[in-house]
């Protein structure tokens, strides 16, 4: 069936309704909060199917590089069948959050997750926009529509909200947690880290738990910062004892240099290119540990550690 089809009978059957809500100030949804409609050359080019930059075999070239990296003592990926979805100049900033859902439908399509016979083809961002809506009418999150207001054909910001509607809509297994700075001196950042490294240890898919590079089947994890969305892919412990997480964040396109070390399939020894290369895909501490706030989803059974099935309290800042 395809999305038009789908969304058209109705989507899949919702049991239960919910009515929980996860108010947002209006300046959380971005510039256009009150857009009724963008504007038509851009409703249509964001209807079509390859309006995105959607880049394949990131995984496998990551895992060679972080395999050659000296400064690397073992790094977590997940499953190779991610695909890098990036949006496109002409779309402007205000589509990460669908995007970032982009990646995970990916997965969830590929590896034959609960609930991926909805995703014969990649929902473009109209398509979700049209699944937000009717998840909405279905009773999931449906208090939310009047903080949001309508998002079909609009320029609002979404985020981990939204994107746990659609995948709850559309009966695909997800959990998702806020992650706050606290009084006692732990910050965001090191409760995310923690997290994300549980999730991608708990898994027994990769053969060798001693190995450098430690391959899993696990799927991506979608994380909101602040008025900006990616997901997450990896983690890396370094020699120094610091760790990175490895992200594909739907601002930046992979770089020339990048798409021909995929295309040539040659080892690259030079420390320097290896850094080089890897460096748009990593985000430290030193980055991250400004934002006093985290959200991150996750689609499939493994736990994150704690689930929230009520409303998203720290949804004020998703885009």
């Amino acid at each position: 069936m395809k999305w038009s089809q789908f969304v058209a009978a109705g989507g899949a059957h919702v049991p239960n309704r919910d009515q929980s809500s996860s108010p947002r100030p209006e300046i959380q949804l971005g510039r256009h909060a009150k857009e009724e409609r963008m504007p038509s050359w851009l409703l249509k080019y964001l209807s079509s199917k390859d309006c995105g930059v959607t880049s394949h075999g990131q995984i496998e070239i990551i895992s060679e590089l972080c395999n050659t990296d000296d400064s690397v003592k073992y790094v977590y990926l997940s499953d190779p069948s991610v695909q890098y979805v990036s949006r496109s100049h002409r779309e402007g900033p205000y589509f990460c959050g669908y995007r970032s859902i982009q990646m995970l439908v990916s997965y969830a399509r590929d590896t034959g997750l609960s609930g991926n016979q909805h995703f014969e083809g990649m929902p473009t961002i109209t398509d979700l926009q049209e699944l937000v809506e009717k998840s909405w009418d279905h009773g999931i999150s449906s208090a939310d529509r009047e903080c949001v207001g309508p998002v079909y054909g609009t320029r609002k910001w979404v985020g981990t909200a939204e994107a746990r509607t659609i995948f709850k809509y559309l009966q695909v297994p997800c959990q998702a947690r806020v992650f706050a700075s606290d009084a006692d001196g732990c910050t965001a950042w090191t409760s995310l880290i923690d997290a994300v490294e549980r999730y991608f240890s708990s898994t027994a898919s990769f053969v060798d738990g001693n190995a450098k590079v430690r391959q899993t089947r696990l799927g991506p994890i979608y994380l909101q910062i602040p008025g900006h969305s990616m997901v997450i892919v990896g983690l890396e412990q370094r020699q120094d004892g610091s760790k990175n997480i490895i992200v594909f964040d739907p601002g930046y396109r992979p770089t020339a240099s990048m798409n021909r070390a995929i295309r040539s399939k040659l080892t690259i020894a030079d420390q320097k290119i290896v850094s080089r290369l890897l460096a748009p895909y990593r985000r430290s501490g030193a980055q991250m540990e400004s934002h006093s706030n985290f959200e991150m989803l996750v689609i499939g059974s493994p736990s994150t550690g704690e689930r929230v099935e009520g409303p998203l309290k720290a949804s004020t800042y998703l885009k």
